[in-house]
This record gives structure tokens, C-alpha cells and sequence, in this order.
């Protein structure tokens, strides 16, 4: 298994799993709009503040999966490294210049 995956799954309980609180969100907001509840409003905003937060931990693993694997093979003579350089390379060239009149 993957660092990042042992790690998700320790840290954050799965992110990817804990994604089903979108399905309840919807079941809450239908039936909010057949009847007014108090009750499902502050259900729906403790489902919301939670989906917040699991959006904003699968941001941050997203963000670390490719640190992870520049991590392993990242200054080894790789193919994963010459592709990574080359990408980089085309990214940072310059190939213009705007004048300004």
C-alpha cells in the first residue's frame, strides 16, 4: 500500500469514504424543502461544516501525493525524474515577450 494511503487512512479515516456525508446533506435538503424542520437546519449545518473539513483534508492529501512519490524516486536517475525535469523545463520557458506601447 501507498505511504499516502496507510496515511489517509490513519489520519484522516479514510477521506474518501467519509464522502457519503454529501449523500445525507441532499437527503436533508429534500426533505427540508417538502417541510420546515429546525432540527434538519442545524443537521444540514453540521453536515456542511463537516464536509468542509473532509474537502479541505483531501485538498492537503492531493497535495502531498506527489511529494511522496517525488520523495521515492525523485533524484534517483529514474525515467519518473527525466519526465518530471523535462515537464518543468517546458513549464518555466519563456517562449515571449509582451511589449508594452
Amino acid at each position: 500500500m501507498d505511504v499516502v494511503q496507510e496515511w489517509n487512512k490513519r489520519v484522516f479515516r479514510n477521506i474518501f469514504a467519509r464522502k457519503e456525508l454529501m449523500k445525507k446533506l441532499r437527503n436533508v435538503q429534500r426533505s427540508l424543502e417538502l417541510r420546515d424542520n429546525p432540527s434538519l437546519h442545524s443537521y444540514e449545518i453540521d453536515l456542511k461544516t463537516a464536509i468542509e473539513d473532509i474537502l479541505e483534508q483531501e485538498e492537503l492529501l492531493w497535495f502531498q501525493k506527489p511529494r511522496s512519490t517525488w520523495l521515492a524516486n525523485g533524484d534517483r536517475n529514474t525515467k519518473f525524474f527525466h519526465s518530471h525535469i523535462l515537464a518543468r523545463r517546458k513549464q518555466n520557458r519563456i517562449i515571449a515577450l509582451g511589449l508594452k506601447e
